[in-house]
């Protein structure tokens, strides 16, 4: 077969296709000003992963994450910063130590002490970043007037339920706390998973240590004190002057490969209880809260055993060996 000779002219039909075809490139094309504004959305709505944004490691650095949609907390900073901060700022004069320890970017796992409903309000109210709460799956089904605006509230504020009756939706609920995670958000946990009935400190459920494995992210002790409300003679609730103390943040990745080791969680958990025992003051108690709380409705107490710090004459895990090691 002849071999075309690269000097010969083109046909007529190849060069009116392409310019057909560069017209049509030029016809199609997004003005500079459109062109802008839609590079700004998508940078908008995708961040680089941990390593990249300075907190811990998660998957690929080369593919950025999804985040949430800026319309998708829209509602969350109007109620925040027009509403809940700069009336609750004035009315209950809450003081906040070691805010700083909080990072101004990435994800971060907060785990505090359950006295009052108070501190749902607060903490998303008074700190500077935006929470994301874990409230129980009960709150999402209240019923009457009253649980149908509470229940378009949560959703409007994006917060996500915690179904606490375990199983694949307890799983699932998880799945969607480590998303929150993974696009660099900041998660608030209770680990005692209910409130406090007498102001004391009370066994943590290892579902933050969980996470913090799962995702690498750092854990952040919080103490809240004086979130009892209570109403003056008007009857608009008021607190004793709150107060928030933050920790140092807790970096558990060594640990990661350990999985769900049952004694590897319930020893991250106790150094989480005893951060927020030695922020807060409170004495412990060797006992689950939702125990004590069953106890007190069949009028049976529940021993509660008080222990100078939680998990008190455990050993510290092992390291979990690399597979690198193992073979």
């Amino acid at each position: 077969m002849d071999q075309q000779d690269p000097d010969a002219p083109v046909p007529g039909r190849v060069r009116i296709g392409a310019g057909a075809n560069r017209r049509r490139l030029r016809k199609n094309r997004l003005p500079a000003r459109q062109q802008f504004h839609v590079a700004k959305r998508i940078r908008s709505r995708t961040t680089l992963c941990f390593q990249c944004s300075g907190a811990a490691h998660y998957g690929c650095c080369d593919r950025p994450r999804r985040v949430g949609r800026p319309e998708e907390t829209l509602f969350y900073w109007i109620v925040k910063r027009l509403i809940a901060q700069p009336l609750f700022s004035a009315w209950w004069r809450p003081w906040v130590e070691g805010e700083s320890n909080i990072p101004e970017t990435g994800a971060a796992i907060l785990v505090g002490n359950h006295l009052a409903e108070g501190e749902t309000i607060l903490l998303p109210a008074i700190l500077k970043r935006r929470l994301v709460f874990t409230p129980k799956a009960e709150l999402f089904a209240m019923a009457g007037f009253k649980g149908l605006v509470f229940k378009w509230f949560l959703r409007a504020i994006k917060m996500l339920p915690l179904d606490r009756s375990g199983g694949k939706k307890s799983a699932d609920d998880m799945a969607a706390f480590a998303g929150v995670l993974h696009d660099g958000g900041v998660l608030i946990m209770f680990p005692e998973g209910s409130r406090s009935p007498d102001g004391r400190l009370y066994k943590g459920r290892t579902g933050a240590a969980r996470l913090a494995l799962q995702t690498g992210a750092p854990v952040i002790p919080v103490a809240v004190s004086n979130t009892k409300m209570y109403k003056n003679r008007l009857g608009i609730p008021r607190l004793h002057r709150p107060g928030i103390r933050i920790g140092k943040p807790m970096d558990f990745s060594a640990y990661r490969g350990a999985g769900n080791d049952r004694d590897t969680l319930r020893w991250i958990t106790d150094e989480m209880m005893n951060a927020i025992m030695e922020l807060s003051g409170q004495t412990y108690v060797d006992v689950y809260v939702s125990a004590v709380k069953a106890g007190l409705r069949r009028g049976q107490p529940v021993a509660a055993p008080v222990l100078a710090r939680p998990g008190l004459g455990r050993p510290v895990p092992a390291l979990p060996r690399r597979e690198s090691e193992a073979a």
